[in-house]
């Protein structure tokens, strides 16, 4: 099994998680961005509505990595990861292989 830790901010965090996951890896994906961060910039009208979009494209990758099977949880602190990798040591030897 591989645990990646990513604020999953990057197009390269999402190719490499669904790579690792078409070759039959067990993936847990661990979003390690703070719920509360912002990118305010009071010099820059633009900052808030860009750092917005970043956020919607952020969710919809995240979307389409657990549409793909892959086990994305949020890091909240200790116990955030107890129940999804109980599920996944569980169901170990049930997992499909994504057809490519």
């Amino acid at each position: 099994m591989v645990i990646m830790l990513s604020p999953l901010t990057s197009p390269a965090s999402l190719r490499r998680a669904v790579t690792l996951a078409d070759h039959g890896i067990s993936l847990l994906v661990v979003d390690c961005l703070p719920p509360d961060i912002s990118r305010r910039d009071p010099g820059d009208p633009y900052a808030d509505i860009t750092w917005r979009i970043e956020l919607l494209t952020r969710e919809r990758e995240i979307r389409r990595m657990r549409e793909a099977g892959i086990a994305v949880v949020p890091w909240r602190g200790p116990g955030s990861l107890d129940v999804v990798l109980r599920d996944l040591q569980r169901h170990s030897g049930t997992r499909l292989r994504r057809s490519r």
